[in-house]
């Protein structure tokens, strides 16, 4: 697939460029929810184990919104650095770029709006206050996954790239953001561990990292039709994880 570099930087904030959908054009995003893109507080903070947090609605709608103008904008062919979430070929079929079903591309930071290092810092902050396990983290990197109703979603892996060798080394987290549909996220310790289930619903913000860091896991189920009514985007389940790359 041919990669397009858009000028000015990916394309966030480029107000000529209208990314085209499955639901039709997109609008610009919104100043107004620029303005507000931060998380709020809840009264839903839970650690799962050491290292390992599930924070639900933290994500106000607006904020939800923001970041599915922006990732569906950058997952759309020609406009994100990564060449996009599928290609498209000369009668117009679509295909997604991992061959699974469901796409997956990485974006440097720089290339979202500047809040969102803010907000994943205030996400690791409300955290750290219920989880002294979890390690500070400066992302770097956003990893965007798209999983559509149909499809089972990721497979079994930890998260411990090549690229991510330091990080992992300090247990550094990651920081994962569901918007759209709910899913089932599975995980283990270990092959031979159990596995247990939790339910990622459209605001919620899971963290893993420390002792946690290295965890097997899985989304072996999308929910169809579950995304919050007054959310507009494609049908499906948007994953952003915040993650650090640089660390040497």
């Amino acid at each position: 697939k041919k990669k397009s570099r858009l000028q000015g930087g990916g394309g966030v904030g480029n107000k000529t460029a209208k990314p085209k959908t499955q639901g039709g054009e997109w609008a610009p995003v919104s100043e107004d929810a620029v303005a507000v893109a931060r998380p709020v507080r809840t009264s839903k903070v839970t650690v799962v184990r050491p290292g390992l947090v599930v924070m639900k609605k933290i994500i106000p709608m607006a904020v939800q919104q923001h970041f599915a103008d922006v990732s569906i904008s950058l997952g759309t062919p020609n406009n994100g650095l990564s060449g996009g979430w599928y290609s498209v070929d000369d009668k117009g079929n679509r295909s997604w770029n991992t061959g699974e079903g469901w796409g997956q591309m990485t974006e440097s930071l720089q290339n979202f709006p500047s809040q969102y290092k803010q907000m994943c810092g205030e996400f690791l902050k409300t955290a750290l206050q219920e989880c002294p396990d979890m390690p500070w983290m400066d992302p770097d990197l956003v990893l965007l996954n798209f999983y559509t109703p149909e499809n089972p979603g990721i497979y079994w892996h930890r998260d411990n790239s090549a690229q991510e060798k330091r990080a992992v080394e300090l247990g550094l987290p990651v920081v994962s953001v569901s918007i759209g549909d709910a899913c089932v996220f599975a995980w283990h310790t270990e092959p031979d561990t159990p596995v247990q289930e939790l339910i990622l619903d459209s605001g919620d913000v899971l963290i893993f990292g420390g002792p946690s860091r290295l965890i097997l896991h899985s989304v072996p189920k999308i929910y169809g039709n579950t995304a919050p009514k007054a959310l507009k985007m494609p049908k499906g389940r948007l994953n952003l994880t915040f993650r650090n790359q640089s660390t040497g």
